[in-house]
């Protein structure tokens, strides 16, 4: 196929994405894409990646397999080795999960998301609460205000037994998405002493 058919069909696809909510018309376009692109191409590329995103939660095994294609071509991007940990946590490859987050944050040291993440996993997946409270506290200082991190970080500090200090932060993640059962239960589970 031509370079400008090429460039024609990637144009289609980011208009179908901008568009379309649920992308069925921007997968069918990608797919075209990463068939008709040179393999190792900025168009390829870019196909690989959304279709990433698009298939994580429905299919994370297929997002894992564009993703390291994504990953091999921008090995110092972020943004793929995150969504590479996200795969591989849905997939119940944590340790794999914690490994791709590691690289993202070796790229993005100050996402507050990834630190949470990594944490979270640390805490809850491969029960290591003293590993994940260095990243669980960084996220909180960097993102104070989210009721997620916040819950998480008073999960893991109820953990290695800081009672106080997660009965303070489950409140306040609680005050900030007072409609959050999961918070409500988390408060409760600190009051009765984790």
């Amino acid at each position: 196929m031509s370079e400008t058919s090429v460039d024609t069909l990637r144009r289609r696809a980011e208009v179908a994405l901008e568009k379309d909510e649920r992308g069925t018309d921007a997968e069918r376009l990608l797919e075209r894409l990463v068939q008709l692109a040179n393999e190792e191409s900025e168009h390829a590329i870019f196909a690989h990646r959304h279709l990433a995103e698009l298939r994580l939660e429905r299919h994370p095994w297929r997002a894992a397999l564009h993703l390291r294609k994504v990953i091999a071509a921008s090995p110092n991007d972020d943004v793929p080795h995150a969504l590479m940990g996200l795969c591989q946590a849905l997939l119940g490859n944590y340790r794999a999960a914690v490994g791709a987050y590691r690289r993202a944050l070796s790229e993005a040291p100050q996402t507050p998301w990834y630190h949470h993440n990594l944490g979270h996993l640390l805490d809850v997946a491969i029960d290591q609460p003293e590993a994940a409270l260095n990243h669980l506290e960084l996220a909180h200082r960097l993102e104070p205000d989210h009721d997620e991190i916040a819950a998480s970080y008073a999960h893991c500090l109820a953990r290695v037994g800081q009672l106080d200090g997660a009965l303070t932060l489950a409140r306040i993640a609680f005050q900030l998405a007072p409609r959050n059962r999961d918070h409500a239960r988390l408060v409760s589970w600190i009051e009765r002493g984790a």
